[in-house]
Parts: C-alpha cells; structure tokens; sequence
C-alpha cells in the first residue's frame, strides 16, 4: 500500500480507511495507467459541494454583502485559480498519483492541482464529517478569506459602515425610504434613502434603486463621520 502518513500528519488527520484518503489523490490519467486504481473524479465531485458550502456559510456569518456580493466572495477562492494556489501551498502535489502524460503537461498542472484538493476535502467529508472537513479548510484557507473580507469590505461602504459602527456600539445601522418618485419603467424611478444609527440620521443618498441609493448614503456617512 501506498505510505499516507506523511500526507495524513501534515493535514493533521488520520484515515480509518486508507484507500479513501489514497482515491483522493490519484488522477485519471494514473488509474488508466495502472488498473488497480480508482480516480478522484467522484471525490472531487463532492469536495466541490462541500467547499461551496463551507465557504458560503463562511461569508453568509462574516460578509454584510446582498445574494450577488456574497456569490461573488465565494467564487473568489472555489475556482480555478485559487485552488491551485491553496494546493501548492500545502505542497499537495508531491503526495499526487498522475500519470505520466498529465505530469508532463504544464498546462494541466493548475487543473489537476485544483480538483485533487477538492477531491481531498470530498475525502475528509466522507471519513470525518462535514465539522472536520470544515476545520480542514479553515486553517488551509484561513488568509485568503480574510483577504477576500478586507477587500470586499473597502469595496463595499455598507459593509464599512456597519463594521465600523459596530467597533463604537451594539446598534447596527439601518435604512429608511424617504422619499420616491418618478415611474417605474426605463430606470426613471428614484428613491431617496435616509441611513440611521438608533433614531439618529446620518445622511442621505439618492439613487435609481433602493440599493444605490442605500450605497451612497453609506459613502456619506463614512464621510461626515471621517470613518473612512
């Protein structure tokens, strides 16, 4: 059998089941090569599901963003060229079982490096649980989350508003229609939003929907606060 251990300690987990934690890391292109295989597809089929959970349930608890923001944060580190990045990181690619073509193509090597470590988190799912398989991408993941935060967050005045808010107070802050008009079709529509701290205005932004107008009351707040 194959030697996992080295592998097994740097991720800091054990396998009851080796063959798992081994399907995990062989490729395509190696089972064809030598019949006694099975190939990662299916574990990366999974560890896929997985990561995209994880990393929605991390942003929906830590990200102030709308449905399209937080979309966008998670597809920022589950696609293809992050994974990689996150793979040679760990140094995945020495514990990887590729066939002879595959390792010789530059090309693949980015893809190959970035489904091997879905198919690892897949494998860490099914012999540990999804709290476990979470852990496992928490600590590998960990700097480029908070990266994705903080860039997001000086991006995002909204986002900056409330965390600076909640830094000075409990109070989150909130947003009034205060006024619209015009019709609704053709972007004629207008809305002005008020942007409060407890029953306290702040200021006032104006915009074609509720959102942008929301946006720019935030960027005024930020700014008659000196915030940021």
């Amino acid at each position: 059998m194959i030697d996992i251990s080295v592998l097994e300690k740097r991720i800091g987990i054990d396998f009851g089941d080796k063959n798992l934690l081994i399907t995990a890391l062989v490729r395509k292109s190696y089972a064809n090569e030598n019949k006694n295989f099975d190939h990662n597809e299916r574990l990366e089929f999974l560890g896929d599901a997985v990561l995209s959970l994880i990393m929605a349930e991390f942003f929906y608890n830590n990200s102030p963003g709308h449905e399209g923001e937080l979309t966008v944060e998670r597809g920022s580190l589950v696609n293809k060229e992050k994974l990689p990045i996150i793979a040679t990181e760990m140094n995945l690619e020495e514990h990887l079982l590729i066939g002879k073509g595959e390792k010789m193509d530059v090309k693949a090597r980015e893809k190959y490096l970035g489904d091997s470590l879905e198919a690892l988190i897949g494998a860490i799912f099914l012999e540990k649980g999804y709290e476990i398989a979470k852990q496992f991408v928490t600590d590998n993941f960990s700097s480029h989350m908070d990266l994705v935060l903080i860039e997001n967050l000086n991006n995002n005045p909204k986002g900056k508003f409330q965390e600076e808010a909640l830094k000075r107070g409990p109070e989150n802050p909130s947003y009034k229609v205060l006024d619209e008009w015009g019709p609704d079709k053709n972007n004629d529509k207008h809305f002005r939003i008020g942007l409060f701290l407890k029953d306290e205005k702040v200021a006032e932004g104006e915009g074609t929907n509720t959102k942008e107008a929301e946006k720019k009351a935030a960027e005024k707040g930020l700014d008659l606060l000196s915030w940021s």
